[in-house]
């Protein structure tokens, strides 16, 4: 028998390291992110200041979450077409209630029934019936923009 001796590779900590573990894929975002930084922080510069971060961190927070589900959405090989219309309708829901006089906190619960309600009749048919998440989402567009017209 012989022995085997395992030699562990080097570890490199500098940045262009890092860089190369991000992969191909993800380099040119990361690249176009740095320079759109630059370039508004060379026009303003309260650009990268924590005010205006945070402000755009808030500003951002909805669509977000929305794409938090969205991603889980596609991870698993289906599409959802009515997010967008879906949230439109959740969105007047609050708008409704609120302007109703209802508290915040009942409205922002109706809100979300409105919106699981959406996914969970939508779930039912791709689940249950089979019919592809294209079509349903489709449909889910449709009568969601139509509801929110009336």
């Amino acid at each position: 028998m012989s022995a085997e001796r395992v030699v562990a590779a080097p570890v490199e900590s500098s940045a262009i390291t890092r860089l190369r573990r991000i992969g191909g894929s993800t380099l040119p975002i990361v690249i176009g992110l740095l320079v759109v930084w630059t370039y508004f922080e060379a026009a303003n510069s309260h650009f990268l200041s924590p005010r205006n971060l945070t402000n755009l961190l808030v500003q951002i927070s909805s669509t977000g979450i929305i794409t938090i589900g969205l991603v889980l959405i596609l991870i698993i090989g289906e599409i959802d077409l009515s997010v967008g219309s879906v949230a439109g309708v959740a969105a007047a829901v609050l708008a409704l209630l609120l302007v109703q006089g209802l508290p915040w906190w009942l409205s922002v619960l109706a809100m979300v029934g409105v919106g699981a309600g959406a996914g969970l009749v939508q779930g039912f048919w791709i689940v249950i019936f089979g019919v592809p998440s294209f079509i349903v989402t489709l449909a889910g567009c449709s009568a969601s923009t139509g509801s929110s017209c009336t």
